[in-house]
């Protein structure tokens, strides 16, 4: 189902979010040209969906069948457009609006674990409720439907080329547990898994950042304001080092108690595992400064996604080369995100050079800054 939902949903949530923020004078036009593309997405992604469950026993389940609805929940997703116009309270209020009423209703309804059904119903369901539900407040900016192939190609290239990063770290996310799993143990990847997670929600609050910086810099842009991109640069980079870095340290000196109360006795090695993979949030809040922030508002559209997909190949490799060391598996986490924020960084600011987004003097703040914190936590 995740392959599916990418096929429908493309690139187009960054990229809707960007071309709404740098064109607030025609957001109609821009709009339906970007959710055509969506459409005709999410159109091809249900007939292989749909091909799938028929031809496919494993996939004849009702399961299956009501899963298809989060297909159709994803091709109504416009967040992209609240997003381009900032408009944020918008967004969260409906997500916990919906969220809440369907915990409410999963308590009221499963009881038993013959309710398997009605449960991914419910779910699905309450998904699909939430984006038909921001579609009444668009109708101010969107107005009536104007499908317009023609215009819809001027956007299809960029849309490509942010699509692909996603399926190639889809594919990195998914095939890392999978390799795992075929040449290690499975309480490896237990081990891994439940270490993958704590780290992962901690990540959202390194790269929640960019959702917010991604309209306001595309924004800036359109308006020739680029002392203002340049200090809001200088501001996401101090802020992601005030972040981060505590959380790195906080998170290596509570670890193994952490684990033992959150997980138990049967995951503690995990720790081991936390303590690797805890330093990729670094790597992974650089890297999401260098793309998301800067190549993508810039229209590098290429250059991110060059320095996305290739660490993902290249980690997959190297996976496949030394997996039989489970802690150099987990070691080539940070270095795959690592060689990304290289890429990122060198495709930015050497090939372009001409076009910095960032001021000279600011990198020495961010390094000297980056130096006291690594200090501090190596240190600890």
């Amino acid at each position: 189902m995740t392959y599916f939902i990418l096929l429908a949903t493309l690139g187009v949530a960054n990229y809707g979010t960007k071309e709404i923020s740098g064109h607030r004078k025609d957001i109609r036009k821009n709009f339906w040209g970007i959710y055509t593309l969506q459409l005709i997405a999410t159109i091809l992604s249900l007939v292989l969906y749909t091909s799938l469950c028929l031809f496919f026993p494993g996939m004849q389940n009702m399961v299956a069948y009501i899963l298809g609805l989060s297909l159709i929940s994803k091709g109504m997703d416009i967040s992209w457009l609240f997003q381009g116009l900032e408009d944020f309270r918008r967004i969260t209020a409906r997500n916990t609006t919906v969220k809440v009423l369907g915990v409410i209703s999963i308590f009221l309804f499963v009881k038993t674990p013959g309710d398997l059904y009605l449960y991914v119903f419910l779910l699905t369901f309450f998904e699909l409720l939430g984006q038909l539900s921001i579609w009444l407040p668009a109708r101010p900016y969107i107005g009536k439907p104007q499908f317009d192939l023609s215009y819809a190609k001027k956007h299809l290239k960029p849309v490509i080329l942010l699509f692909l990063p996603q399926v190639a770290i889809s594919l990195y996310v998914t095939l890392d547990r999978t390799m795992l799993g075929a040449l290690s143990s499975t309480n490896d990847v237990g081990i891994y898994d439940q270490a993958l997670k704590i780290i992962n929600i901690l990540l959202t609050l390194v790269t929640s950042l960019g959702s917010v910086m991604l309209p306001r810099v595309s924004g800036l842009l359109s308006n020739g304001d680029h002392k203002a991109v340049n200090k809001m640069h200088e501001f996401s980079f101090l802020i992601y080092n005030l972040v981060i870095f505590p959380i790195i340290a906080g998170l290596l000196i509570v670890n193994k108690d952490f684990v033992s109360f959150l997980l138990g006795k049967d995951f503690q090695e995990a720790y081991l595992a936390i303590a690797i993979m805890v330093f990729r949030m670094f790597f992974i809040g650089w890297t999401n400064i260098m793309g998301i922030q800067i190549l993508i508002p810039y229209n590098k559209h290429r250059e991110f996604m060059l320095s996305t997909t290739i660490p993902a190949v290249v980690s997959v490799g190297l996976n496949l080369l030394l997996i039989s060391s489970i802690w150099l598996c987990w070691g080539l986490n940070c270095i795959s995100f690592n060689r990304g924020f290289g890429m990122g960084y060198s495709i930015e600011f050497f090939k372009d050079i001409h076009q910095r987004c960032v001021n000279p003097s600011s990198h020495v703040k961010n390094y000297l800054s980056i130096s006291c914190h690594v200090s501090w936590t190596l240190c600890l």
